[in-house]
């Protein structure tokens, strides 16, 4: 019984709390252009043909080239999981914000 109370309790204040709609309308904005900005870069990112402009490369441009691409490498995956975190981020906002 105890614990029927608990469960019942619990979803009860789960409902009363609600986002604040103004915060959401601060946000909604900023949120939605800087996820714009990363899904560009990410597209710029895997747009550059990059085996074509190695072997016109040489010395300290060829070394900040390969460091860059090893970089962009190591990264994209996660930039693009954060990009899709921040769209839907974005979304909620501009949803709530209504």
């Amino acid at each position: 019984m105890f614990a029927a109370i608990l469960i019942v309790a619990s979803g009860v204040s789960a409902a009363a709390a609600q986002t604040d709609t103004s915060i959401c309308e601060v946000l909604a904005g900023p949120s939605d252009e800087a996820a714009g900005g990363s899904r560009k870069f990410v597209q710029a990112l895997e747009g550059v043909d990059y085996a074509s402009a190695r072997p016109r490369l040489h010395g300290r441009e060829l070394e900040a080239f390969d460091a860059m691409v090893a970089a962009k490498d190591q990264a994209l995956g996660p930039l693009k999981e954060f990009t899709e975190r921040f769209e839907d981020f974005a979304y909620l906002m501009r949803r709530c914000a209504r």
